[in-house]
């Protein structure tokens, strides 16, 4: 096993093809937020979190940034999604 896990890109948009509209997730947006993922969560394969496991929760942070910044751009200023639902 590699020292770190190797995060693109190209493995996000295979990972969570919902995100691959550039026109509402541009490529330089999308790739912001890898490296600012990257800060939440190590690249780097230590503790118990491993391999694909590290990798998965690192595309994991990069689809949860760009859903609130998808939130936040469309005007809920926020970021929570509110529902009719009770």
């Amino acid at each position: 096993m590699t020292n770190s896990v190797d995060i693109t890109y190209e493995g996000f948009i295979s990972m969570f093809p919902e995100f691959a509209d550039q026109s509402q997730f541009p490529i330089q947006t999308t790739e912001s937020f890898i490296i600012q993922a990257q800060c939440y969560i190590s690249p780097n394969n230590v503790g118990e979190m491993t391999g694909k496991s590290r990798e998965l929760a690192i595309y994991l942070m990069v689809a949860h940034l760009l859903t609130l910044n998808s939130y936040i751009l469309s005007g809920n200023k926020s970021g929570i999604l509110l529902t009719n639902a009770n």
